[in-house]
């Protein structure tokens, strides 16, 4: 047991930069290839390929304005697909 608090206490903290580094998972393959707003019963839902997102819950992603469903639309078009490496700064 004492080993143990010797070696924390020996080792400096990490950088919080290279510990954020480590802990990167690798991105999700992109499954669609456009992503569109439909006005639906709901309000303004994003559908992906032309169909519509569903939330963990099963319910329908859906905005009460067309402007916040096009915003919201343009971030899921703008990621990239996993083969393209991640930029750094």
């Amino acid at each position: 047991m004492r080993d143990i608090f010797e070696s924390i206490v020996a080792d400096p903290p990490l950088d919080p930069t290279e510990s954020a580094r480590r802990n990167m998972r690798p991105l999700r393959r992109r499954f669609y290839t456009t992503a569109g707003v439909v006005e639906g019963p709901s309000g303004f839902e994003i559908a992906l390929d032309g169909r519509p997102i569903r939330t963990p819950a099963r319910h329908i992603l859906a905005f009460p304005n067309r402007d916040l469903a096009e915003a919201a639309a343009a971030e899921w078009d703008a990621q990239r697909s996993s083969s393209s490496p991640p930029a750094c700064r």
